[in-house]
């Protein structure tokens, strides 16, 4: 049921699509879901470990042997620990504080170009600036930011990777203890770590998915496994230091004000049921109707039926009542943000695709509610392979604007047209522009109404794209491409424009090509 739930998943148009265009919200969807999964197998991992040692239930006595061989030690030992962490309670407050390094590395170029930095540096400026004498300022000067950043990163994940051969000679009982009892359990909470680190470093709102795996952690171990937890996320911050460039000036500052920029995006405009809304200002049903529409109605059906099958389950406690709640919570709080926070959202519910994982894994319950009513392996296949038919065939219909996708509860992608937003990416520019390329003269002016590299990308080499900054004036263009928001605008008599082609599945159109009509005064002046 696992495997048929993942296929019901792969096989949505909305997703199928989004894969091969969506270069941030799609791969953000798969390491929040894979961050999750490693997180909470980790913590089951480490749980039996546990279990294993016999001391769940006695977290205290552990700690009365740490107290007991940190006492026993020797003095140059415990020196040697205490420096350890005066050493990273320091590098806690660096990375707390204010950007400072812009004017400090100016100040250092300065003092290089007159000759006043220390010797050593002086001497190895010198011999570096040799043969380059041509750089611009900027260019030497980001080198340097970019240099002292790097090397600030690099001896900060070298300060952390001492911390385990610190603990050994300070500590070597109890981290042979440790090691005997977790054993490989303590690798899965790196690794749980590293892919929460890369998903952070994609989108900052992945911290809710190391959220989730917390609240499992400390539902399912409580006190005993605190310690794990704290390598599960100190992994994850580093990772997230290490491929996350921008943190490495000012972690902490730069880090909370990234969290505001997400939470206080840029405000757009988006269709929905006919009328455009504001992005900070949708209405509560925004998610559910678009994913109840986006979505093959086999999924939806599903869903909707595996919570209550998982209601039925939970009163009867035949359910992992704390995984439930780790997947309810996925779902809830990204709405809560969107309906109560007036958190925005726009181009549909692509930002919101990593809350889509939790409602196909309740339809999974759902499917496995129907599919274990059947005798046989045959007519499950056969289910299946029904359930999955509307989405194969979405896929197949709609290529290559799979992301066009509408289910029959708003009449497919034709219904949809005017009441959402379909080929919002303008995808489709580059059929346009296959039009265009053998039609158009050489030399030929090209405006593309708004995105332009989609056009531009697969536009011939001798003819000028020009992108309209929203004024609406065309004057002088040979062709004109609209999309999106820009269909059926009516460009005036004085435009002289005549519609040539279209770019659509069925009576859908997603883009449109016009043309100027010959004899234009404006042209032949």
């Amino acid at each position: 049921y696992a495997w048929m739930a993942t296929a019901l998943l792969a096989t949505q148009p909305l997703l199928f699509g989004h894969a091969f265009i969506n270069q941030k919200d799609t791969p953000f969807m798969a390491f929040f879901l894979v961050s999750v999964a490693v997180g909470l197998e980790a913590a089951d991992r480490v749980s039996q470990a546990i279990r294993r040692a016999g001391s769940a239930s006695l977290p205290e006595s552990r700690w009365t042997r740490l107290r007991g061989e940190w006492a026993g030690t020797s003095r140059s030992r415990r020196v040697v620990g205490i420096a350890y962490l005066i050493g990273s309670l320091l590098w806690l407050i660096s990375l707390a504080a204010v950007d400072s390094r812009q004017p400090s590395m100016i100040r250092l170029m300065q003092a290089i170009g007159e000759g006043l930095a220390w010797e050593r540096l002086q001497s190895a400026a010198t011999s570096l600036a040799r043969g380059a004498s041509s750089l611009p300022t900027d260019t030497s000067l980001g080198t340097a930011v970019w240099l002292h950043d790097f090397g600030r990163m690099i001896l900060l994940i070298g300060w952390i990777a001492l911390a385990p051969v610190v603990v050994r000679w300070v500590l070597p009982k109890a981290f042979h203890e440790a090691k005997a009892s977790f054993g490989w359990s303590l690798g899965w909470a790196v690794l749980a770590g590293a892919l929460l680190g890369f998903t952070v470093s994609i989108r900052q709102i992945g911290v809710f998915a190391g959220l989730l795996v917390s609240l499992y952690w400390l539902r399912r171990l409580h006190a005993a496994g605190l310690w794990v937890l704290v390598i599960y996320l100190l992994a994850g911050a580093v990772v997230t230091l290490a491929t996350w460039p921008y943190l490495w000036a000012a972690p902490l500052q730069r880090f909370w004000e990234s969290l505001a920029l997400g939470a206080d995006f840029e405000i757009h405009m988006t269709p929905y049921r006919g009328q455009w809304v504001f992005s900070d200002r949708i209405p509560w049903h925004y998610f559910p109707t678009l994913a109840s529409l986006e979505l093959t109605i086999p999924a939806v059906a599903l869903f909707i039926s595996g919570i209550a099958i998982a209601g039925w389950r939970w009163t009867h406690q035949t359910i992992d009542r704390t995984v439930l709640g780790i997947v309810l919570l996925w779902l809830a709080a990204p709405l809560f943000g969107l309906i109560v926070l007036g958190m925005g959202a726009y181009n549909n519910i692509r930002q919101l695709h990593f809350a889509l994982a939790p409602i196909f894994l309740i339809a999974g319950v759902g499917l496995s509610g129907l599919l274990m009513r059947v005798n046989r392996r045959w007519v499950e296949y056969l289910l299946l392979a029904a359930l999955l038919l509307p989405g194969v065939s979405g896929i197949v219909g709609a290529h290559p604007y799979e992301y066009t996708y509408f289910n029959a509860l708003t009449g497919g992608t034709e219904g949809a047209q005017g009441n959402y937003a379909l080929d919002y990416w303008c995808t489709s520019y580059r059929e346009a522009m296959g039009f265009v390329n053998a039609v158009a003269e050489p030399g030929a002016k090209v405006m593309v109404m708004g995105p332009l590299r989609p056009a531009m990308a697969f536009a011939r080499n001798d003819l000028e794209v020009l992108r309209n900054e929203g004024d609406r004036s065309v004057a002088g263009v040979d062709y004109l491409l609209t999309c999106s928001r820009w269909l059926a605008v009516e460009w005036g008599e004085d435009a002289r424009l005549e519609r040539v082609h279209t770019v659509g599945r069925g009576p859908a159109v997603f883009a449109e090509v016009f043309r100027r009509i010959k004899g234009d005064p404006a042209v032949d002046d």
